[in-house]
């Protein structure tokens, strides 16, 4: 009995190592005074299963372009640090008129997709000027 439990548990620590082992963090890098979308659209096609896409605490992101993470599976989007969106209205009102007049500044698709906020009060922040979101608020 106790060689099929030991036997047993060894498979389950290595199905949960195999597991653990075959989940990415992609962290979202982070220029200064630019635009960080373009960074983390080139980080995603490694990132669009069994990954977590990290924006760090301690970092502001400048959101300034939509984001469209495309066909995600098994994906956490973990929002640690903040998210600045444009405060230039006629540069926001340009990229609405160059689609047809409709924009969604965040597009994601898939299965078993979850976006984490942050327990810490000053981070894990969607700033839209006008409106100002926590990945951590409940919506009903």
């Amino acid at each position: 009995m106790i060689g099929w439990l030991l036997h047993l548990s060894l498979i389950l620590g290595y199905l949960v190592i195999s597991t653990l082992s075959a989940f990415t963090t992609c962290t979202v890098p982070h220029t200064n005074g630019t635009d960080d979308v373009p960074g983390l659209h080139a980080l995603l096609p490694g990132c669009s299963s069994n990954a977590r896409i990290l924006f760090q605490q301690g970092v502001t992101y400048n959101i300034s372009t939509p984001i469209v993470f495309g066909t995600l599976q098994n994906v956490e989007i973990a929002i640690e640090g903040n998210l600045e969106l444009p405060t230039n209205i006629p540069y926001v009102q340009g990229i609405v008129n160059a689609s047809g007049g409709s924009v969604r500044w965040f597009t994601a698709s898939g299965k078993n997709v979850t976006v984490s906020g942050n327990q810490d009060p000053d981070w894990g922040w969607i700033d839209g000027e006008v409106n100002v979101y926590s990945a951590n608020e409940n919506s009903d």
